[in-house]
């Protein structure tokens, strides 16, 4: 489950489904997998991955295994996933014009802004009207 708890915050929980221990009478723990789909806008030079702010409730040791695209990666222990914040593009990424028909048969269109079209706010405050 990812729930948002900020502006640019999200907690992920991971619930292990318990097995029925009255079946296996080996005694071992079975191994628990978490596969991750993260989706996000891409930035000028590649994709931002999800980083750890707060490390709770939460193991990994030397013995843990981590695979991304089907490759091995090797991390330092107090790592959580990738020592990179980004994933590199393989090329220039072009914002692109994205359309949409709706069944009422209107018609969506989202247009990537050029820089001198785009501005952040000049006023740091709200004011209510």
């Amino acid at each position: 489950m990812l729930e948002q708890v900020g502006p640019s915050s999200y907690r992920l929980r991971v619930f292990p489904i318990l097995p029925n221990f009255a079946r296996d009478t080996s005694g071992k723990q079975p191994v628990m997998h978490m596969w991750m789909t993260y989706k996000v806008l891409s930035k000028v030079n590649g994709w931002p991955l999800p980083q750890l702010a707060e490390r709770r409730n939460v193991f990994w040791n030397k013995q843990t295994k981590r695979t991304f695209n089907g490759q091995s990666i090797t991390s330092k222990e107090d790592a959580w996933f990738q020592p990179e914040p980004t994933l590199t593009a393989s090329g220039n990424i072009q914002p692109q014009l994205h359309e949409v028909s709706l069944p009422s048969g209107e018609h969506l269109s989202a247009k990537p802004l050029s820089e001198r079209d785009y501005q952040l706010p000049k006023e740091s405050t709200l004011r209510s009207c």
